[in-house]
């Protein structure tokens, strides 16, 4: 998984991670790395593999609403986001939230 944010200086970050939770309302992303701040738009991205062999995609843009800090020996910390837009792909087929 992907994610990018901008900054207060509108300067670009990008961050990689997994996340632990998703839902039709939002997600919560385990960050290896660098996360985004309370508050910030962020964009994620996610392509996960499906049985058939096809390739799920999401596409989300969403406000982070939470940040966890890193337990003792982890990296980064999590971070919870609520969705302002979804788009799902798989194949042909589109939904968009």
């Amino acid at each position: 998984m992907h994610f990018t944010w901008k900054n207060g200086e509108r300067i670009a970050h990008r961050g990689r991670g997994v996340t632990r939770d998703v839902s039709s309302r939002g997600m919560f992303l385990l960050a290896l790395g660098s996360h985004p701040p309370p508050g910030c738009l962020v964009w994620v991205e996610a392509f996960v593999p499906l049985e058939s062999g096809a390739t799920l995609e999401l596409k989300a843009k969403a406000h982070v609403i939470r940040v966890e800090p890193a337990n003792e020996g982890e990296l980064g910390g999590g971070f919870a986001v609520a969705g302002k837009s979804t788009m799902i792909h798989r194949g042909t087929l589109q939904v968009v939230r």
